[in-house]
């Protein structure tokens, strides 16, 4: 996981409503944010708690201390975070959350739950997490992360109030500005290999990556294939995301001329992708099907 900037670029509307909601008990208990990959929706709802938290226990923000952290090991105990394991959140991880929402919070205070990527949740995870929308604890609060680009059952989308995060192209390079002088990576010159429709985290994760493993000046082509190999030494998951979003480009770029074979050529890869993730396939046929 890359280091979390604790400065949120561009999202004080959005803290701000939340924040207000909260303050006058009028947050609703289970709330969907919803926006594109690497938007920044995990670093907003994670100041938001540790806002919360720190407020509450009236102590002063010290910046040398990583919250982040503490937040992820679940330090805090009215605050339980879930992410995926291995791209998927299990029925298990659910049964555990009905557990911790049937204990009492510390000091009789509010809690919260945060789930990373609720499209990762499995047929089986996701009926349970119905039954816990369904009848939310009181002062209990469910916090649900989604990207745009994947569906979830209706039935949990009916069941929450939804924040649809979304920036104009002007403040999202404000925000890549912003992220690039964070990360100290200005220096980054392959800018060809990056989609400019991407979201600001999206593009600093595939920079962080290529400057990492010594592939920044790679064509497109030679990134796609070393992540694909590194993804089979790894099982890495995130970088297999990586490789499809090159990948897009990729197709994207070579068929400018003609969006509608871009498109065809690119779900045809992204079902033979989505496969390889879903049945942990060999993904060496990935490879060979990029290069024709």
């Amino acid at each position: 996981m890359i280091k979390i900037s604790p400065f949120l670029f561009g999202y004080s509307n959005y803290f701000n409503f939340l924040k207000n909601l909260l303050h006058k008990n009028l947050l609703p208990q289970s709330i969907i944010i919803n926006g594109e990959e690497g938007i920044g929706k995990k670093t907003f709802l994670c100041k938001f708690l540790i806002d919360y938290e720190l407020s509450e226990n009236k102590l002063i923000n010290d910046p040398n201390f990583d919250y982040y952290d503490k937040l992820f090991n679940n330090k805090y105990p009215n605050i339980k975070v879930i992410r995926a394991i291995d791209n998927s959140i299990s029925i298990n991880e659910i049964r555990e959350l009905n557990t911790y929402c049937s204990q009492k919070s510390l000091n009789g205070k509010k809690k919260f739950i945060l789930i990373n990527n609720i499209e990762n949740l499995t047929i089986a995870a996701m009926n349970s997490l119905l039954k816990l929308l369904e009848n939310p604890p009181v002062d209990t609060y469910l916090l649900l992360l989604k990207n745009s680009e994947y569906d979830v059952n209706h039935t949990i989308l009916s069941r929450c109030f939804k924040l649809n995060i979304r920036f104009n192209n002007n403040k999202k390079k404000e925000i890549f500005e912003n992220l690039l002088n964070f990360y100290k990576i200005s220096d980054f010159k392959n800018s060809n290999v990056l989609n400019e429709s991407d979201s600001p985290g999206l593009k600093i994760r595939k920079i962080l990556y290529l400057k990492e493993n010594k592939i920044d000046n790679y064509d497109l082509m030679k990134i796609i294939t070393f992540c694909l190999n590194d993804y089979k030494k790894n099982k890495n998951f995130l970088i297999l995301k990586l490789a499809g979003s090159f990948a897009k480009h990729y197709f994207y770029l070579n068929y400018r001329d003609n969006y509608i074979r871009a498109d065809k050529i690119y779900i045809f890869f992204k079902k033979l992708f989505q496969n390889s993730i879903l049945f942990n396939t060999d993904i060496s046929y990935l490879i060979t099907k990029i290069k024709i």
